[in-house]
């Protein structure tokens, strides 16, 4: 099974399914969902936990490559969008400016370093205003690349502000513990 493929995705979600989110912290969301002004596209929303934060009146879509976090983000938030979709197989492109911002939390450490950056710039052509993430602090361990999945990582903020820089000016704001948040304002 290839490691952070549609299927082995939907084995960790089988998991996940009876237990707390551990990407769910209240504090990273309530801050995330302040910086959201207008429409809101998640990339590996999960259990749809962050789109409980943003304010009702919220357009928000949310996409994971699990059909079975996406079935539990149904009946966790009826009110919200959420669709079953790879990512980097999901047409984005056709879909111009079409949200103000993305979203994405623990996600963009599971993309390997040239597809990230695939992905970064077609996230910087579908967004209007910014890029909202949050990842974990350091370089992967064998450990999380077998368990978590973790292909790249970022030691420090002036690391990653040194990467995410080359698409618009990146800002942190103090997240959980081993976490590094912030938003990059598209060029």
């Amino acid at each position: 099974m290839q490691l952070n493929s549609a299927e082995w995705w939907e084995t960790k979600a089988q998991k996940y399914k009876d237990k707390s989110d551990a990407r769910d912290r209240p504090g990273e969301g309530r801050t995330a969902a302040s910086l959201v002004t207008g429409t809101v596209l998640e990339l590996g929303s999960a259990f749809g936990h962050f789109s409980a934060y943003l304010k009702k009146s919220t357009q928000y879509l949310g996409i994971d490559i699990s059909k079975v976090l996406v079935d539990e983000a149904r009946k966790n938030y009826p009110g919200r969008l959420f669709v079953q979709a790879n990512v980097t197989n999901f047409s984005l492109r056709q879909w111009g400016k079409c949200v103000d911002h993305v979203c994405a939390f623990q996600v963009l450490e599971h993309f390997k370093s040239e597809d990230l950056h695939k992905l970064l710039t077609l996230l910087s052509g579908i967004s209007r205003k910014s890029l909202i993430f949050s990842v974990p602090r350091g370089k992967p361990s064998p450990s999380a690349l077998k368990n978590d999945g973790h292909l790249i990582g970022w030691t420090d903020e002036a690391e990653l502000s040194a990467e995410f820089g080359k698409y618009g000016d990146v800002s942190f704001w103090e997240g959980a513990d081993n976490h590094i948040c912030g938003e990059v304002k598209w060029f």
